[in-house]
């Protein structure tokens, strides 16, 4: 036992190790690796629907340019001078931060340029957006930044507003889930987010200040950076979960009381942006794969202020997690059954994923595909691992298993885990059957050697199928003789009875075996059957390198001393007071009890009883000793 659990825990460590070499290794593949991050991202964004939306933002407003405005004034773009009216009016009504998403970089010199100049000026606190125009898609590659041309406000606009980086940052699979903190250098210029720096002016820091090793502090919130200096975004929900006011409405008179206006713009931050999807401006994010540019930035401003950032645990965290996954499933897959396994591994994803959800919902976002991935991995290589090695192991153990039993009992045994047992030194109730050929020696020497071996094989054949017909396990041959035992290594409950009905039977297919004899001219044989119930040592028996199953103690030579005490008292079957006993109730046979014999080994006589046959074939005129014992199917 002590063998096994080393072995085990072995084996449970090798494939743990290989698990975590594989994930580790997969990691640094490019197909594989990319992969994983797919697969992390597709778990993030469940995480994120499962999560559901949270509280609506209090401090942040959309000013939205919707269809609806396009449309009341008159196609877009606006005349700057109106942005000039949008800008007095949200200032009048107490916005403390207005960013607008849209890119002033054409200068046209006119009347409504400095209008849109005079009212940021006067207003102190616009942000005007800057992007850049790039040649490939993905404005963070080398590729792409070595052509890229900057969509800055025009010099006189940008004097007086701050200005604000309005790219995106998009994943592998083109949904954007994390932001830049800056955008790239390029021609000189680098420039804030927009959302990050309507943040920084809403509490009163500046960005460059506010960056720190590894983390943004602004006021208490602290968001952590990854290698590329960007974050992850905690989205608030779904779209429209930042309360939007169409630009129409904002800029006409009379459309929005001052009581709503205050309510929607004061002491916020006012985001301006387009909504229109004839406009083109919407990017995919986890829970949406058409979703507002505005509504980004919004959502990541509301996240800053709201102390409410997204912490991803570091890359070794999934490494560490999976190899703990994969121990934990490992154990149980080289150790359990198959199917066991399956549900271990099951209660794990199920707890795990409970876990990870429970985590996102604080802010905490765990790896959750690697670990299962390691998980996984773990019960595949450990059940393959059973089936190799293990099943190997089994139908070893079967194989030698069926020489003492019927195939069908031999793999009722095994489905039921007991062949193990087989070999477990241990005392056992069981009853014994000892069954011997009567006037063996002198045919032998009457016999060629070939006649003899054939028809002893004859007989074994029949009688050892008899044997198994009754559940019976073969112990061994002794000679001519037959050994078997009925409850080892598996007790049926009725185990005296089986073999009494095994005795009877042996006796039937003898006389069937002598008939097929004497019609082929041979000699025939006789036996007499001893059986006897009582407790034996059971277990593998002899030198370390040839152990043999066999059965031993008093029970075992009771039964080999009343097969012989047959031929004393002229009877074909005896059995046991204990043997009897068991058997007495149930009308099944008839039996002739007998005086008590003296059997070798014994200081004291033994009770003895004549197992004449099936109750139903007793004669009516039997001696007043025959009674009838037994009723009970086979």
């Amino acid at each position: 036992m002590h063998a096994r659990r080393l072995r085990h825990a072995g084996v449970t460590l090798l494939i743990t190790v290989m698990v975590a070499t594989l994930i580790g290794a997969a990691q640094f593949v490019p197909q594989t690796g990319l992969f994983l991050r797919k697969a992390e991202y597709t778990a993030h964004d469940a995480l994120l629907r499962l999560r559901g939306p949270m509280p609506r933002p209090s401090q942040v407003t959309i000013v939205e340019i919707d269809s609806a405005s396009v449309g009341e004034l008159g196609g877009w773009p606006f005349p700057r001078s109106l942005h000039a009216r949008l800008i007095e009016r949200l200032s009048a009504w107490g916005a403390k931060v207005i960013a607008f998403d849209v890119v002033f970089d054409a200068p046209r010199g006119d009347a409504a340029d400095r209008a849109l100049v005079r009212a940021c000026r006067r207003a102190g606190n616009v942000l005007v957006a800057a992007n850049l125009e790039t040649l490939a898609s993905e404005a963070s590659t080398t590729t792409a930044l070595a052509g890229a041309r900057w969509q800055y406000p025009f010099p006189e606009l940008a004097d007086v507003c701050g200005v604000g980086y309005i790219g995106m940052d998009h994943e592998e699979d083109t949904v954007v889930r994390r932001a830049s903190l800056f955008s790239p250098t390029v021609a000189s210029i680098r420039a804030p987010a927009l959302s990050v720096l309507a943040a920084a002016r809403f509490l009163g820091h500046d960005p460059d200040a506010a960056v720190t090793p590894g983390a943004l502090r602004l006021g208490e919130t602290v968001v952590p950076l990854d290698a590329e200096g960007k974050f992850w975004i905690n989205y608030t929900g779904a779209e429209r979960a930042v309360l939007r006011v169409p630009y129409y409405q904002v800029v006409q008179e009379g459309l929005l009381s001052a009581a709503a206006a205050e309510r929607a713009f004061r002491d916020r931050v006012v985001f301006v942006g387009a909504t229109d999807p004839m406009l083109h401006d919407a990017v995919s994010v986890p829970n949406d794969a058409s979703f507002p540019g505005v509504e980004v930035h919004a959502n990541i401003t509301h996240m800053l202020l709201g102390n409410r950032p997204l912490r991803r645990l570091p890359e070794g965290w999934a490494l560490a997690l999976a190899t703990l996954g994969a121990l934990a499933v490992g154990a149980g897959s080289v150790v359990g059954r198959p199917d066991k396994a399956l549900l271990g591994l099951i209660g794990v994803a199920v707890v795990y994923a409970g876990v990870a959800l429970a985590l996102f919902r604080q802010g905490v976002w765990i790896p959750v595909v690697v670990p299962l991935a390691g998980a996984g991995a773990s019960f595949v290589i450990g059940v393959l691992y059973k089936w190799a090695v293990e099943d190997r192991e089994r139908r070893r153990i079967s194989a030698l298993f069926s020489k003492y039993v019927s195939k069908d009992v031999a793999r009722e045994l095994m489905e039921n885990e007991q062949a193990s047992q087989l070999g477990r030194s241990r005392k056992q109730r069981l009853t014994c059957l000892f069954s011997d050929i009567r006037g063996f020696t002198t045919m032998s020497e009457r016999l060629e050697p070939e006649q003899v071996v054939t028809m002893l094989n004859e007989y074994f054949d029949r009688m050892v199928d008899v044997v198994f017909a009754h559940r019976g396990t073969l112990d061994k041959y002794v000679g001519d003789a037959i050994m078997a035992t009925f409850g080892v290594p598996k007790s049926y409950g009725n185990d005296a009875e089986r073999a009494c009905r095994t005795a009877v039977r042996m006796r039937e297919e003898l006389e069937a075996l002598q008939r097929q004899w004497a019609a082929e001219g041979k000699a025939g044989i006789d036996i007499g059957i001893g059986v006897n119930t009582g407790d034996a040592v059971v277990g593998n028996i002899g030198h370390r390198d040839r152990l043999e199953f066999a059965c031993i103690g008093d029970t075992i030579n009771t039964a080999s001393r009343l097969e012989s005490l047959n031929k004393e008292l002229g009877t074909k079957i005896l059995i046991s007071e204990s043997t009897y006993n068991e058997v007495k109730d149930l009308g099944l046979f008839a039996v002739r009890r007998l005086p008590a014999a003296t059997v070798k080994g014994k200081a004291e006589a033994v009770q003895v009883y004549e197992l004449l046959g099936w109750a139903e074939e007793a004669p009516e005129t039997a001696a007043p000793e025959t009674a009838t014992v037994g009723q009970a199917a086979e």
